[in-house]
């Protein structure tokens, strides 16, 4: 029953009869050759049955899963036994037995008894092709006892119209392509701004930014080619001629590339963190170049994709539709190392967050500690991707606005960055007015001096400050101090430093009591 519901419009060299209940095997010809019963627990009826769906290019384990759900569903009812439901009678003041629908696989799911004329519902199936967590199947009981009938054909029907929805499937297609190009629309200009500009890309923290920035817009553009030449193609085509049908190798490459540059997002988000937290740490432990963080962030996750498209690729029920549908256990091969990266930016932000809480001394002019941590945690979350915590964990049923929020959360979220660390950001600012024309230099210098972003040198220098003693020297350095104290910091932190101030002499104590933590930049 599950054979036929569920291929029932793809050729195929079988099919199933109900007259003998027997899954028959024909020949080029169409002439039968074998025959089997469906039964799921016998291992060489499973193989000849997805030897033979395997040929259509479909999914046999939506044939299993359906069939042991079948199985499940027969086993269960029975054990219920026969119930009688009984109701008073209010004409004779005794009781009279209640009419109920019989119970029923439909196909697809599994209907128990309910009571006449009531209606019911259950969660949409996981092996119907296209399937949305989000719908409901609804089934009739109607007033006589017996279940609700297509006036067409006369037989027991069932609405499944709310689990293949293809207009939420068009929604979600056209909010990940939009947010996406969004992404890539700030994400480039603020490459060129920290590629152009000497004094930002000879500093540690802009290059991995720069890096960070760069897996945004290859997966930002490797998710455009996804949707545009395989989700449309599904949506806006015939199923058997979608490029997801024919499960071509390019196709299943370019899934897995997606999984790649997905997977590098996170690595790069962690690297951010890493830096971060070994600047708090060790605040004069700066490394002299970056050779390490560039291989292992672009090359690292080549390991876990290998590994998943080989063990993927061998197992024919799972090499399937470009690899779209869930691997199961599979998935964790890519899951693990993500997680592991998201588990250590949660460790670095609270440290970071509890020395700023717990370490620093305060100022007379600066804003409270709590007040500094609230803005470190709202900057800090989107660089290291804290924020994809909202949606990673899927509910069983989850709704349609779940999956839309998701879709921005995921695809927005190089724009967020790239706005907090590029377009809000007091230093670049300050290096683009330069550029500008007299008029607009105004109104950038005064943007940019409103604007509340963590320094990574401030903090650092308030951590040796509070640890060591030595804050007045550093301070001193990152503000802009003497000749021979900037000539000594440039020293212990390499090529590329620059004073975040480069103000005459007489200025420079006022500055030291007006500085507060959002005047640098990460």
């Amino acid at each position: 029953m599950c054979f036929t519901f569920l291929y029932n419009s793809k050729p195929m060299d079988a099919i199933f009869t109900f007259k003998s209940f027997q899954i028959v095997f024909l020949n080029s010809s169409g002439s039968p050759v074998d025959f089997a019963p469906p039964d799921v627990s016998n291992d060489s009826v499973v193989e000849k049955v997805c030897r033979v769906v395997r040929q259509a290019k479909e999914d046999c384990t939506r044939w299993t899963s359906c069939c042991k759900a079948a199985d499940n569903c027969c086993q269960r009812q029975l054990a219920l036994g026969d119930v009688t439901r009984v109701t008073e009678n209010e004409a004779g003041g005794g009781k009279a037995e209640q009419l109920a629908c019989p119970r029923t696989w439909d196909g697809f799911s599994c209907w128990d008894d309910p009571t006449a004329g009531s209606m019911v519902t259950k969660s949409c199936p996981g092996y119907i092709e296209h399937s949305s967590d989000s719908g409901f199947a609804t089934k009739s009981c109607r007033e006589n006892g017996t279940w609700y009938t297509n006036p067409e054909s006369s037989q027991e029907w069932t609405d499944y119209t709310t689990c293949v929805q293809l207009d939420h499937f068009e929604a979600l297609f056209w909010v990940s392509v939009v947010c996406n190009i969004f992404s890539l629309v700030l994400l480039l200009p603020a490459c060129f701004i920290f590629l152009y500009f000497r004094s930002l890309r000879h500093q540690h923290r802009i290059k991995l930014h720069l890096c960070l920035f760069s897996s945004y817009v290859f997966t930002s553009g490797v998710m455009l080619l996804w949707e545009s030449l395989v989700v449309s193609d599904r949506l806006y085509r015939d199923t058997n001629d979608t490029i997801m049908h024919q499960n071509s190798v390019g196709c299943r490459f370019l899934f897995a590339v997606t999984r790649y540059a997905w997977t590098t997002n996170f690595l790069w988000m962690w690297l951010e963190g890493f830096h971060l937290f070994r600047l708090m740490v060790q605040a004069f432990a700066v490394p002299r170049s970056l050779v390490g963080f560039y291989i292992g962030g672009f090359s690292s996750p080549l390991v876990p994709v290998l590994i998943y498209a080989i063990i993927r690729a061998s197992i024919p029920d799972l090499n399937t539709r470009c690899w779209v549908h869930n691997a199961g256990e599979i998935e964790w091969i890519i899951y693990v190392p993500i997680l592991f990266c998201i588990a250590g930016n949660v460790f670095f932000l609270g440290k970071i967050l509890w020395v700023m809480l717990n370490q620093l001394q305060s100022h007379p002019n600066e804003p409270s500690s709590y007040r500094r941590a609230v803005k470190a945690a709202a900057i800090l979350i989107p660089l290291f991707g804290l924020q994809a915590l909202l949606v990673m964990i899927r509910p069983s049923t989850s709704s349609f606005a779940f999956e839309v929020i998701s879709r921005i959360v995921s695809s927005t979220q190089g724009a967020a960055v790239a706005v907090g660390f590029c377009y809000l950001n007091g230093e670049v600012l300050s290096v683009v007015k330069n550029v500008l024309p007299h008029s607009l230099r105004s109104r950038v210098l005064l943007r940019s001096d409103q604007r509340s972003t963590v320094s990574t040198q401030f903090t650092t220098d308030a951590v040796s400050r509070s640890g060591n003693g030595q804050g007045s020297q550093t301070s001193r350095a990152c503000l802009g101090g003497s000749n021979e104290t900037n000539a000594s910091f440039r020293g212990q932190h390499g090529a590329g430093y620059i004073p975040l101030s480069t103000m005459s002499d007489e200025n420079k104590d006022k500055v030291n009591e007006e500085v507060k933590l959002g005047n640098g930049a990460l």
